[in-house]
């Protein structure tokens, strides 16, 4: 609190008034009987209601009054509660305008504020709540509404492989801008080292004129983007396989740099919270056959094809991720067969290795699944890890690759230093 209680005017008086070691709390026992430390309980702990999808206090609703604004504001949740939902502190309070008072009301609006938070938290724990004081015209305010739900684009993973025929249909329709998505178009053949993803990332974002040409800048203005406002930015890298492909630890470092800008979005300092704006960057594979010596056919079940989405991301090098590693020729073979033998009761197909430990990445004939198993294991306790589909499982390993390499090498550790919002 920015005002001592025992300071206070009022309370201060009284307290001096007598001998012994008082304080604000005898000064509020000694004027409050026990129906105003209900009337408080309740206000601190207020009873909600929820109408139509909207939570409001129960003290601010009247059927008639909610009906008329719900018409009014074409039934919109946000705008309802933040206008039902409004506690002036100084209507409430009968006190004058001087600088204590004006002071204590806004101490006593931020006590209220937390009360509330809590106590919606506790009438409805699946919900997120913002409540917060506003400085008004009217002193104080305590206002609250509803979190809305983060929006799908939100909930979608910020790094995704697709095919060149599948970004056609995604983005090669849209404009560089499209109403509110950014669409940034880069070019990993061009990315082959720093520099190369400097002068991609300044052109295609436009970065202003300061722009260090350093990966600190890098981060602080994707950070940022205030020249260029948007509801989404999505990041295009063409020939991905290219992208800084001589050296695997400047890649990861700049995965690690790119999951941190998607990580700020999600929730940027001028956006209230929960409201974020999805940052997503998108691997391009051109289609066509994997140059990898992998199982043919007489060799695997007649169930069973490799999903093109593997054999794309094989072509492109996104199989070979330190510490995962892909199982080709004759490594494949016999961790194919060893796997029947230790796990008779199984039908595994192996395609990826850690180096790291024992464990194996396989499609599961049985549930189409893809599960990493720890190989060796006692039958039955083999189980590590269950994806649904490839890419899931590819996106736990980029994270894997991006951990293992900031581990071993310290370019690979920098973007983690700049990290910060």
């Amino acid at each position: 609190m920015s005002v001592n209680p025992d300071e206070y005017p009022e309370i201060k008086s009284w307290v001096d008034s007598y001998t012994g070691d008082l304080d604000s709390v005898d000064f509020f026992n000694q004027h409050c009987a026990v129906g105003t430390w209900l009337a408080f309980v309740h206000l601190m702990n207020p009873e909600f209601v929820e109408v139509r999808g909207c939570v409001l206090r129960k003290r601010s609703y009247t059927p008639g009054n909610f009906d008329d604004w719900y018409r009014q504001l074409n039934g919109d949740v946000r705008s309802i509660e933040a206008l039902l939902n409004r506690f002036v502190v100084g209507y409430e309070i009968g006190c004058g305008d001087t600088a204590e008072e004006e002071e204590a009301l806004g101490d006593i609006a931020r006590a209220v504020a937390r009360s509330w938070e809590a106590a919606l938290g506790r009438a409805f724990p699946q919900r997120r709540f913002d409540v917060r004081v506003l400085d008004t015209d009217d002193g104080p305010t305590v206002v609250f509404g509803q979190v809305p739900s983060a929006p799908a684009a939100l909930q979608e993973p910020w790094l995704r492989v697709v095919s060149r025929d599948t970004i056609a249909r995604e983005v090669d329709l849209l404009p560089a801008s499209s109403g509110m998505t950014f669409v940034a178009r880069l070019d990993g053949a061009a990315m082959a080292d720093g520099d190369g993803i400097f002068e991609q990332f300044w052109e295609r974002f436009r970065f202003p004129d300061y722009f260090g040409w350093n990966w600190n800048a890098l981060s602080d203005c994707l950070r940022d983007l205030n020249w260029l406002p948007a509801d989404r930015y999505l990041v295009v890298i063409e020939n991905s396989a290219q992208l800084l492909s001589a050296s695997p630890e400047d890649r990861a470092a700049f995965f690690a740099l790119l999951k941190q800008v998607a990580e700020h979005w999600r929730s940027p300092h001028h956006k209230p919270r929960g409201v974020g704006i999805p940052f997503t960057v998108l691997l391009v594979c051109e289609p066509g056959e994997a140059g990898a010596d992998l199982l043919g056919p007489g060799e695997i079940p007649d169930v069973f094809v490799y999903p093109v989405e593997f054999l794309r991301a094989v072509e492109s090098g996104l199989v070979g991720l330190e510490p995962w590693w892909l199982l080709e020729g004759d490594a494949l073979r016999a961790r194919a067969v060893g796997l029947l033998e230790r796990f008779p009761e199984r039908r595994l197909l192996p395609f990826a290795r850690r180096e790291d430990n024992d464990d194996v990445a396989c499609w599961d004939l049985d549930s189409g699944a893809v599960r990493v198993v720890h190989d060796f294991a006692t039958p039955g306790r083999e189980n590590r890890q269950e994806f649904a589909t490839f890419y899931d499982w590819l996106r736990a390993a980029l994270e894997d690759f991006i951990e293992f390499a900031g581990a071993d090498s310290p370019r690979a550790t920098t973007p983690a230093a700049y990290g910060g919002a």
